[in-house]
Protein backbone atom coordinates (compact mmCIF):
# COMPACT_ATOMS: atom_id res chain seq x y z
CA UNK A 1 0.00 0.00 0.00
CA UNK A 2 1.16 3.61 -0.68
CA UNK A 3 1.47 6.06 1.88
CA UNK A 4 -1.58 8.75 1.98
CA UNK A 5 -0.44 11.89 1.35
CA UNK A 6 2.49 13.96 1.65
CA UNK A 7 1.22 16.06 4.80
CA UNK A 8 0.49 13.15 6.70
CA UNK A 9 3.26 11.31 5.52
CA UNK A 10 6.11 10.06 7.53
CA UNK A 11 9.54 7.42 7.67
CA UNK A 12 7.78 5.47 10.41
CA UNK A 13 4.76 4.84 8.95
CA UNK A 14 6.49 3.83 5.58
CA UNK A 15 8.84 1.70 6.64
CA UNK A 16 5.97 -0.39 8.50
CA UNK A 17 3.79 -0.96 5.40
CA UNK A 18 7.46 -1.32 3.42
CA UNK A 19 8.19 -3.76 6.37
CA UNK A 20 11.91 -2.27 5.81
CA UNK A 21 14.29 -0.86 8.00
CA UNK A 22 16.02 2.28 7.47
CA UNK A 23 19.76 2.62 7.61
CA UNK A 24 21.13 2.68 11.06
CA UNK A 25 22.73 6.49 11.99
CA UNK A 26 25.87 4.81 13.26
CA UNK A 27 27.07 3.62 9.56
CA UNK A 28 26.61 7.00 8.56
CA UNK A 29 29.92 9.88 8.92
CA UNK A 30 29.52 12.91 11.06
CA UNK A 31 29.58 15.26 8.05
CA UNK A 32 26.23 12.81 6.73
CA UNK A 33 24.39 12.76 10.20
CA UNK A 34 22.35 15.10 11.59
CA UNK A 35 22.95 18.86 12.11
CA UNK A 36 24.35 19.78 15.45
CA UNK A 37 23.21 23.41 14.95
CA UNK A 38 20.02 24.96 13.09
CA UNK A 39 21.11 26.51 9.52
CA UNK A 40 21.41 29.90 10.36
CA UNK A 41 22.01 31.43 6.74
CA UNK A 42 19.76 33.83 5.69
CA UNK A 43 19.04 34.92 2.01
CA UNK A 44 21.71 37.57 0.96
CA UNK A 45 24.35 37.03 3.15
CA UNK A 46 27.90 37.15 1.28
CA UNK A 47 30.72 34.58 1.82
CA UNK A 48 33.75 32.53 -0.12
CA UNK A 49 33.61 29.34 -1.15
CA UNK A 50 34.29 26.58 -4.39
CA UNK A 51 33.29 26.77 -7.88
CA UNK A 52 31.86 23.00 -8.11
CA UNK A 53 32.70 23.01 -11.64
CA UNK A 54 36.52 24.39 -11.15
CA UNK A 55 37.45 22.57 -7.73
CA UNK A 56 40.92 24.96 -7.67
CA UNK A 57 38.76 28.65 -7.81
CA UNK A 58 37.01 30.05 -4.84
CA UNK A 59 34.63 32.53 -5.28
CA UNK A 60 32.40 35.26 -3.94
CA UNK A 61 28.85 33.91 -3.30
CA UNK A 62 25.72 34.89 -1.73
CA UNK A 63 22.96 32.84 -0.20
CA UNK A 64 20.13 32.65 -2.88
CA UNK A 65 17.90 30.00 -1.24
CA UNK A 66 17.39 28.82 2.03
CA UNK A 67 15.72 25.19 2.25
CA UNK A 68 15.97 23.27 5.35
CA UNK A 69 19.65 22.63 5.87
CA UNK A 70 20.59 23.13 2.24
CA UNK A 71 21.32 26.11 0.82
CA UNK A 72 21.20 27.17 -2.79
CA UNK A 73 24.59 29.38 -3.74
CA UNK A 74 25.00 32.07 -6.15
CA UNK A 75 28.25 33.61 -7.75
CA UNK A 76 28.08 37.71 -7.33
CA UNK A 77 28.00 39.50 -10.61
CA UNK A 78 27.25 36.45 -12.93
CA UNK A 79 23.85 34.52 -13.85
CA UNK A 80 21.76 32.56 -11.96
CA UNK A 81 21.84 29.58 -13.75
CA UNK A 82 25.25 28.89 -12.34
CA UNK A 83 23.91 28.45 -8.44
CA UNK A 84 24.40 25.38 -7.08
CA UNK A 85 23.08 23.63 -3.75
CA UNK A 86 25.04 22.68 -1.03
CA UNK A 87 24.61 22.26 2.70
CA UNK A 88 25.03 24.44 5.25
CA UNK A 89 27.73 22.47 7.14
CA UNK A 90 29.93 21.87 3.69
CA UNK A 91 33.89 22.61 3.75
CA UNK A 92 33.44 24.11 0.81
CA UNK A 93 31.97 27.59 1.63
CA UNK A 94 34.14 29.89 4.08
CA UNK A 95 33.70 33.04 5.80
CA UNK A 96 34.15 36.30 4.04
CA UNK A 97 38.21 37.03 4.78
CA UNK A 98 39.12 33.33 4.61
CA UNK A 99 40.95 33.03 1.26
CA UNK A 100 43.11 36.53 2.37
CA UNK A 101 43.72 34.59 5.87
CA UNK A 102 44.79 31.36 3.90
CA UNK A 103 46.69 33.02 0.91
CA UNK A 104 43.92 31.10 -1.35
CA UNK A 105 43.25 33.63 -4.68
CA UNK A 106 39.62 35.07 -4.45
CA UNK A 107 37.64 35.12 -7.84
CA UNK A 108 35.83 38.34 -7.43
CA UNK A 109 32.44 39.41 -9.01
CA UNK A 110 32.30 40.09 -12.69
CA UNK A 111 33.03 43.90 -12.98
CA UNK A 112 35.75 44.14 -10.44
CA UNK A 113 39.04 44.86 -10.86
CA UNK A 114 41.29 42.30 -8.60
CA UNK A 115 43.26 44.82 -7.56
CA UNK A 116 40.79 47.18 -6.22
CA UNK A 117 38.30 44.71 -4.40
CA UNK A 118 38.42 45.24 -1.02
CA UNK A 119 35.34 43.08 1.11
CA UNK A 120 34.38 45.72 3.66
CA UNK A 121 33.99 48.15 1.01
CA UNK A 122 32.27 45.99 -1.02
CA UNK A 123 29.76 45.03 1.74
CA UNK A 124 29.33 48.95 2.64
CA UNK A 125 28.98 49.91 -1.09
CA UNK A 126 25.92 47.33 -1.74
CA UNK A 127 24.24 47.63 1.76
CA UNK A 128 24.92 43.72 2.39
CA UNK A 129 25.80 41.54 5.16
CA UNK A 130 28.55 38.68 5.55
CA UNK A 131 27.44 35.35 7.29
CA UNK A 132 28.88 35.44 10.67
CA UNK A 133 31.17 33.02 11.67
CA UNK A 134 30.12 30.89 14.30
CA UNK A 135 27.96 29.64 10.80
CA UNK A 136 30.44 27.38 9.16
CA UNK A 137 31.37 24.38 10.22
CA UNK A 138 34.83 24.16 12.30
CA UNK A 139 36.57 21.06 10.74
CA UNK A 140 39.41 20.98 13.40
CA UNK A 141 37.75 18.30 15.32
CA UNK A 142 38.53 15.66 12.40
CA UNK A 143 42.31 16.20 12.72
CA UNK A 144 44.70 17.74 10.31
CA UNK A 145 46.39 15.72 7.20
CA UNK A 146 48.83 13.82 8.39
CA UNK A 147 52.48 15.75 7.55
CA UNK A 148 53.42 13.04 5.31
CA UNK A 149 50.50 14.55 2.83
CA UNK A 150 52.23 17.80 1.39
CA UNK A 151 51.62 19.88 -2.05
CA UNK A 152 53.39 18.54 -4.54
CA UNK A 153 53.36 15.09 -4.13
CA UNK A 154 52.50 12.43 -6.68
CA UNK A 155 50.13 9.51 -5.94
CA UNK A 156 47.63 7.38 -8.19
CA UNK A 157 43.79 8.81 -8.13
CA UNK A 158 40.87 7.64 -9.49
CA UNK A 159 39.29 9.98 -12.20
CA UNK A 160 35.92 10.92 -10.99
CA UNK A 161 34.45 11.48 -13.81
CA UNK A 162 35.29 8.09 -15.56
CA UNK A 163 35.57 5.62 -12.44
CA UNK A 164 37.26 2.99 -14.27
CA UNK A 165 40.49 4.89 -14.83
CA UNK A 166 43.09 5.10 -12.27
CA UNK A 167 45.65 8.02 -13.66
CA UNK A 168 49.05 9.72 -12.50
CA UNK A 169 47.73 12.65 -10.06
CA UNK A 170 49.06 15.44 -7.70
CA UNK A 171 48.19 16.99 -4.40
CA UNK A 172 47.40 20.35 -5.82
CA UNK A 173 46.17 21.59 -2.39
CA UNK A 174 45.48 20.90 1.22
CA UNK A 175 42.82 22.68 3.65
CA UNK A 176 42.00 21.37 7.19
CA UNK A 177 41.69 17.83 6.63
CA UNK A 178 41.34 17.64 2.93
CA UNK A 179 43.36 17.18 -0.53
CA UNK A 180 42.88 18.59 -3.36
CA UNK A 181 43.55 16.29 -6.31
CA UNK A 182 45.20 17.17 -9.64
CA UNK A 183 45.12 15.29 -12.42
CA UNK A 184 48.76 15.32 -14.15
CA UNK A 185 48.87 17.89 -17.56
CA UNK A 186 44.78 17.83 -17.43
CA UNK A 187 42.96 21.07 -16.55
CA UNK A 188 41.27 21.86 -13.30
CA UNK A 189 37.67 20.68 -13.83
CA UNK A 190 38.88 17.39 -13.10
CA UNK A 191 39.84 18.39 -9.85
CA UNK A 192 38.44 17.19 -6.89
CA UNK A 193 38.97 17.06 -2.97
CA UNK A 194 38.75 14.46 -0.50
CA UNK A 195 39.80 12.83 2.57
CA UNK A 196 43.28 10.95 2.76
CA UNK A 197 41.26 8.12 3.41
CA UNK A 198 39.11 8.33 0.33
CA UNK A 199 39.13 5.38 -1.52
CA UNK A 200 39.62 7.48 -4.77
CA UNK A 201 43.46 7.87 -3.95
CA UNK A 202 46.34 5.30 -3.86
CA UNK A 203 50.20 5.34 -3.24
CA UNK A 204 52.51 5.30 -6.08
CA UNK A 205 52.48 1.45 -7.25
CA UNK A 206 49.10 0.44 -6.41
CA UNK A 207 48.21 -0.10 -9.94
CA UNK A 208 50.77 -2.88 -10.76
CA UNK A 209 50.36 -4.25 -7.55
CA UNK A 210 46.93 -4.84 -7.96
CA UNK A 211 46.91 -5.35 -11.72
CA UNK A 212 45.15 -2.53 -13.14
CA UNK A 213 46.37 0.12 -15.95
CA UNK A 214 47.64 3.22 -14.54
CA UNK A 215 46.76 6.39 -17.24
CA UNK A 216 49.90 8.31 -17.63
CA UNK A 217 49.37 12.40 -18.15
CA UNK A 218 48.14 13.94 -21.08
CA UNK A 219 51.04 13.86 -23.37
CA UNK A 220 53.37 11.84 -21.94
CA UNK A 221 55.87 10.68 -24.61
CA UNK A 222 55.54 6.58 -24.03
CA UNK A 223 52.35 6.05 -21.97
CA UNK A 224 51.69 2.37 -22.45
CA UNK A 225 55.55 2.49 -20.84
CA UNK A 226 55.16 5.26 -18.04
CA UNK A 227 58.23 4.74 -15.03
CA UNK A 228 56.98 5.79 -11.63
CA UNK A 229 60.83 6.17 -10.65
CA UNK A 230 61.44 8.02 -14.49
CA UNK A 231 58.80 10.51 -13.76
CA UNK A 232 59.10 11.37 -10.71
CA UNK A 233 62.75 12.12 -11.33
CA UNK A 234 62.13 13.79 -14.45
CA UNK A 235 59.55 16.21 -12.68
CA UNK A 236 61.76 16.26 -9.39
CA UNK A 237 58.77 15.42 -7.38
CA UNK A 238 58.58 12.87 -4.86
CA UNK A 239 55.90 10.34 -3.76
CA UNK A 240 53.63 9.99 -0.64
CA UNK A 241 54.79 7.44 1.39
CA UNK A 242 52.89 4.23 1.24
CA UNK A 243 52.63 3.83 4.44
CA UNK A 244 50.16 6.39 5.19
CA UNK A 245 47.38 5.63 3.26
CA UNK A 246 44.96 3.18 5.34
CA UNK A 247 42.67 0.36 4.62
CA UNK A 248 39.20 1.72 4.61
CA UNK A 249 36.88 -0.41 6.74
CA UNK A 250 33.87 -2.07 5.53
CA UNK A 251 30.85 0.82 5.01
CA UNK A 252 27.89 -1.80 6.68
CA UNK A 253 24.83 -0.99 3.92
CA UNK A 254 22.89 -3.95 3.47
CA UNK A 255 20.34 -4.42 0.37
CA UNK A 256 17.06 -3.48 1.49
CA UNK A 257 17.65 -0.43 3.99
CA UNK A 258 15.93 2.75 3.28
CA UNK A 259 17.53 6.46 3.23
CA UNK A 260 17.27 10.16 1.88
CA UNK A 261 19.28 10.67 -1.12
CA UNK A 262 20.22 13.71 -2.75
CA UNK A 263 18.90 13.69 -6.62
CA UNK A 264 21.69 15.24 -8.38
CA UNK A 265 19.80 15.73 -11.75
CA UNK A 266 17.28 18.61 -9.66
CA UNK A 267 19.54 19.18 -6.34
CA UNK A 268 16.64 20.79 -4.28
CA UNK A 269 15.14 17.73 -3.93
CA UNK A 270 15.87 14.87 -1.63
CA UNK A 271 14.58 11.54 -3.16
CA UNK A 272 13.63 8.32 -1.18
CA UNK A 273 15.82 5.62 -1.54
CA UNK A 274 16.04 1.95 -1.08
CA UNK A 275 19.82 0.08 -1.42
CA UNK A 276 19.57 -2.39 -3.84
CA UNK A 277 22.68 -4.39 -3.87
CA UNK A 278 26.50 -3.44 -2.41
CA UNK A 279 30.34 -4.38 -2.82
CA UNK A 280 33.27 -3.00 -0.90
CA UNK A 281 33.34 0.60 -1.62
CA UNK A 282 29.87 1.50 -3.83
CA UNK A 283 25.91 0.77 -3.10
CA UNK A 284 23.35 0.76 -5.70
CA UNK A 285 19.96 2.37 -5.04
CA UNK A 286 16.81 2.22 -6.25
CA UNK A 287 15.05 5.92 -6.26
CA UNK A 288 11.32 6.54 -5.40
CA UNK A 289 9.63 9.63 -6.50
CA UNK A 290 8.30 11.57 -8.78
CA UNK A 291 10.02 9.75 -11.91
CA UNK A 292 8.75 7.66 -14.94
CA UNK A 293 7.72 4.34 -13.87
CA UNK A 294 10.50 2.00 -15.22
CA UNK A 295 13.94 1.45 -14.06
CA UNK A 296 16.93 3.04 -15.93
CA UNK A 297 20.36 1.74 -14.96
CA UNK A 298 23.01 4.26 -15.48
CA UNK A 299 26.67 3.47 -16.01
CA UNK A 300 29.30 4.32 -12.85
CA UNK A 301 30.80 7.14 -15.24
CA UNK A 302 27.62 8.99 -14.98
CA UNK A 303 27.04 8.12 -10.87
CA UNK A 304 29.02 11.44 -9.50
CA UNK A 305 26.42 13.14 -12.02
CA UNK A 306 23.20 11.56 -10.33
CA UNK A 307 23.25 11.01 -7.12
CA UNK A 308 24.81 12.38 -3.41
CA UNK A 309 25.91 10.18 -0.65
CA UNK A 310 23.23 8.56 1.25
CA UNK A 311 21.39 10.16 4.36
CA UNK A 312 19.69 8.69 7.58
CA UNK A 313 16.01 8.58 7.22
CA UNK A 314 14.38 11.07 8.48
CA UNK A 315 10.74 11.46 10.03
CA UNK A 316 8.89 14.33 8.49
CA UNK A 317 6.74 14.88 11.43
CA UNK A 318 10.04 16.19 13.22
CA UNK A 319 10.70 18.45 10.79
CA UNK A 320 10.48 22.34 10.92
CA UNK A 321 10.76 23.58 7.69
CA UNK A 322 9.35 22.35 4.79
CA UNK A 323 11.63 19.57 3.16
CA UNK A 324 12.27 18.85 -0.39
CA UNK A 325 12.22 15.48 0.49
CA UNK A 326 7.86 16.11 0.77
CA UNK A 327 8.25 16.93 -3.35
CA UNK A 328 9.74 13.14 -4.24
CA UNK A 329 7.87 11.11 -1.94
CA UNK A 330 7.40 7.24 -2.89
CA UNK A 331 4.19 7.73 -5.28
CA UNK A 332 4.60 4.99 -8.18
CA UNK A 333 6.32 1.38 -8.10
CA UNK A 334 8.73 2.40 -10.26
CA UNK A 335 12.08 5.01 -9.87
CA UNK A 336 15.77 5.47 -11.12
CA UNK A 337 18.24 2.78 -10.41
CA UNK A 338 21.76 4.09 -9.64
CA UNK A 339 25.16 3.05 -7.78
CA UNK A 340 27.79 5.29 -6.41
CA UNK A 341 31.14 4.84 -4.20
CA UNK A 342 31.07 5.03 -0.64
CA UNK A 343 33.33 8.29 0.25
CA UNK A 344 31.84 10.13 3.89
CA UNK A 345 34.05 13.32 3.32
CA UNK A 346 33.65 13.91 -0.19
CA UNK A 347 31.70 17.09 -0.71
CA UNK A 348 31.37 17.31 -4.32
CA UNK A 349 29.79 13.70 -4.34
CA UNK A 350 27.99 14.29 -0.68
CA UNK A 351 25.68 17.51 -1.02
CA UNK A 352 24.99 16.68 2.75
CA UNK A 353 21.56 17.45 3.42
CA UNK A 354 19.68 16.61 6.91
CA UNK A 355 16.32 18.77 8.29
CA UNK A 356 16.04 17.17 11.41
CA UNK A 357 17.47 18.83 14.59
CA UNK A 358 19.69 17.02 17.18
CA UNK A 359 18.16 17.28 20.29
Amino acid sequence: PSVATQESWSWEQYLKEQNAIAAPVELFSKDQSFPEHENGFQVGMRLEGIDPRHPSVFCVLSVAEVCGYRLRLHFDGYLSCYDFWTNAGSPDIHPVGWCEKTKHELHIPKGYRKDKFVWMDYLKACKLQNAPKKLFRNRSSNGPVPKEFQVGMKLEAVDRKNPSLVCVATIADIVDDRLRVHFDNWDDSYDYWCDVNSPYVQPVGWCQENGRTLIAPQGYPDPENFSWPEYLQTTQTNAVPAKVFKMRLPHGFLPNMKLEVVDKRNPRLIRVATIIEVDDQRVKLLLRGSLPAHLTLEPFDRICALAALAKPALDMKTIGTRSPLQDCLPQTQGGLLISFSINSADESISQDYETKQKK
